[in-house]
């Protein structure tokens, strides 16, 4: 007998491919907005840029925007940056690979000693690639690169890509509590400052974050270590771990992003403070802390979120000095081995996932200028509409 459908599913197949058809037509329209701003030409595939763009728009899809017009915008912006991100990474992968090359000494002599026969350098060597021209290297490893391949490192032979993932949570964990640490006291010592400037507190303040901002964040890391972990014996001086292991990097990470907001929280408040509209907002009788919190805070935030942007996507590519110190097993001190141990596949990939996460983390914080003052433009065009 013959089984009749059930209307669920074709309840539900219907949704998914009403679905699909709305984010192609979604991604034909950025198609066409991005040939008509000259982004691309009709010479490049249209199918392939159609695809692209179906992958970078399923996450921003499900975000309601006020027009269809803001709606492509938007996504416009995100496609040209991420479009941008190809010739970047391109220009990073050539500067990189002529520096790595121009390093004096040979890895094959790091990997089996200088008292090796003349025959098995010359295998190793061949194995590896090293006795081919830099040119055929480079485009060599481009060609890796076309497939998702950052390589093989040199000592460990393990898949670059693969140790990377497990380094980068450690560095993103530590990049997160440094942030949480120095983003709310910075905040707060910068508006204490300037609604007490000229005083006593502001000057102690400013005096303090000044000392932040200049003292080295190797000094400031084993100065907590001696104090902390063997003057107190209160928190373990090194390692990789939980929450008692993290407290101290995260301390001497945060102690120079503190300072520095600090000090730009005090000069954007202070500036606030002077313009009209606070003064109307005063004569108007509104409660002090909604001026405060609201009128002035908020306004002030763009210099914040851009030094917390430039911080946060500078942790993120690896706190060297702060991960060897404290022995934290992150992306920074990874990358720093490899470039002691001359091993090319991990110092290359490093960094370019640090590249593209800066550009990433650079890109959320240009659309949330958007988000906090309407006043600041998407430039999408080269008119700057």
């Amino acid at each position: 007998m013959e089984q009749m459908p059930c209307p669920a599913r074709a309840t539900g197949r219907k949704h998914v491919n009403a679905k699909h058809n709305a984010n192609f037509v979604i991604c034909l329209n950025l198609y066409e907005f991005m040939v008509s701003r000259k982004y691309i030409t009709h010479l490049q595939p249209r199918c392939i840029v159609i695809d692209t763009l179906s992958v970078i728009i399923y996450p921003v899809s499900k975000i309601r925007f006020k027009t269809a017009e803001w709606r492509c915008r938007i996504l416009g912006y995100l496609a040209k940056r991420l479009f941008l991100l190809i010739p970047l990474l391109l220009g990073i992968t050539i500067l990189t690979f002529a520096l790595i090359k121009a390093i004096p000494g040979d890895p094959v002599s790091g990997l089996i000693g200088e008292r090796a026969s003349k025959d098995a350098i010359e295998n190793i060597r061949s194995s590896i690639g090293s006795d081919r021209n830099v040119v055929s290297q480079y485009f060599g490893y481009l060609g890796m690169l076309s497939r998702g391949d950052l390589g093989r490192s040199l000592y460990t032979n393990r898949d670059v890509a693969s140790e990377i993932a497990e380094k980068f949570p450690n560095t993103l964990a530590l990049a997160l509590w440094a942030m949480a640490i120095a983003t709310p006291l910075g905040v707060l010592l910068g508006f204490i400052a300037a609604y007490n400037r000229g005083s006593k507190l502001d000057r102690a303040i400013t005096t303090v974050s000044v000392l932040g901002i200049s003292m080295p964040v190797f000094w400031i890391g084993l100065l907590l270590m001696l104090l902390i972990s063997f003057k107190l014996r209160l928190l373990p001086p090194s390692g990789t771990g939980g929450v008692r292991f993290i407290i101290l990097p995260a301390l001497t990470l945060a102690m120079p992003a503190l300072a520095t907001l600090a000090r730009v929280s005090r000069t954007s408040i202070i500036d606030i403070l002077d313009m009209p509209f606070v003064q109307v907002a005063r004569a108007k009788g509104l409660q002090p802390s909604r001026i405060k919190f609201i009128h002035v805070l908020k306004n002030a935030l763009i210099p914040i979120v851009t030094v917390v942007g430039l911080d946060f996507g500078s942790y993120l590519n690896g706190a060297v000095l702060t991960e060897t110190i404290f022995g934290w097993d992150g992306l920074g001190r990874f990358a720093m081995d490899g470039i002691f141990k001359r091993d090319y596949p991990v110092v290359m990939g490093s960094i370019l996932v640090g590249t593209s996460v800066f550009v990433l983390v650079n890109l959320l914080v240009d659309l949330t200028y958007n988000y906090l003052d309407p006043r600041v433009r998407l430039h999408t065009g080269s008119d700057g509409r």
